[in-house]
């Protein structure tokens, strides 16, 4: 018996979900006493093939700053991405707590467009998208994290917040109170999210993307080399805590083999730490570098232009 053909409504909708971009993103968000940081993956999927872009845009304008990172859709994200950048950059705004109002106010209005309504789906579901919105205003002093649900807009309350992986959530919120609102843990506190769910997840990858919207009006972007560097120090940390673990519930590991465990613990972490260590020391010399090659390749410029208008007046 041959078996039965496929309708053309299902070949059909195979092949649009084949081409459809998929961009499933896992956003961290993590607050600090110097701002808020956002870390994201760079991983997109076109149904069996992927590519890998930055998921992180910054706004910037007469209004105000911020940091969006997205995940759903890639062409509604790529829709409603620019909205709220005009929006904090040169929207109508000078206090947070308008900004999250009139956030919602555009979200809402969006997604009752005839653009999103109209767009192909075969359930509501698929006109779902989340977003981490970090925004300040150009005068002020504070930055605020708002999580937005396709056209509901909340403020962040959780020191880590998660969008995409909605699993993660309770490790995010350790991780993110491990912190303890400090600026540079909590750039390492968005990198450790964002690894543990590329461990987990087939769907998600590539290298982490990390920005901070500084409180004092600046961005800190970590270098994509650097945060490679240090997932693979993550790995051999986490065995090397998962070692302290089980040796501390273990009741038969006698006090003596416990305290050689912890020396040897100590040993590794160390050595973990000063590996770190080296690797920001070494981007800060490569960077620092291109500074100043850049800064002379600008010097040479204005000095052969201004040569070459002495020359023209002579």
């Amino acid at each position: 018996m041959y078996p039965k053909p496929r309708s053309s409504y299902l070949l059909d909708k195979q092949k649009r979900l084949s081409v459809r971009r998929k961009t499933v993103t896992i956003a961290a968000g993590i607050l600090s006493r110097d701002g808020v940081t956002i870390a994201a993956d760079t991983h997109e999927g076109y149904g069996e093939t992927h590519t890998y872009v930055d998921k992180i845009t910054v706004a910037t304008g007469n209004t105000g700053q911020g940091a969006i990172a997205s995940s759903g859709t890639g062409e509604l994200l790529d829709y409603i991405t620019p909205h709220i950048q005009r929006l904090i950059a040169e929207g109508n705004w000078s206090t947070l707590e308008e900004f999250e109002i009139q956030l919602q106010e555009l979200m809402a209005h969006l997604y009752k467009t005839e653009s999103i309504q109209s767009y192909p789906r075969d359930q509501a579901s698929e006109l779902y998208t989340q977003f981490l919105v970090a925004a300040r205003h150009v005068s002020g002093t504070e930055t605020r994290l708002f999580i937005v649900g396709s056209s509901l807009v909340t403020q962040a309350t959780q020191l880590g917040t998660v969008i995409g992986c909605g699993p993660l959530r309770e490790f995010v919120e350790e991780i993110g109170n491990a912190a303890a609102y400090n600026g540079e843990r909590a750039r390492m506190a968005a990198l450790a999210i964002v690894h543990e769910a590329k461990r987990r997840y087939s769907d998600i990858g590539g290298r982490v993307s990390i920005c901070t919207l500084l409180n004092k009006g600046s961005w800190n972007v970590e270098d994509g080399d650097k945060t490679a560097e240090l997932e693979l120090l993550a790995d051999s940390a986490r065995k090397v805590t998962n070692r302290v673990i089980l040796a501390t519930l273990d009741s038969t590991v006698t006090p003596g083999r416990f305290n050689e465990i912890l020396k040897e613990v100590q040993i590794n972490l160390r050595g973990i730490r000063k590996k770190a260590r080296a690797i920001d020391a070494r981007r800060r010399r490569e960077l620092a570098l291109q500074q100043n090659q850049m800064t002379k390749k600008i010097e040479k410029w204005r000095f052969d232009r201004k040569a070459r208008r002495e020359a023209s007046q002579r």
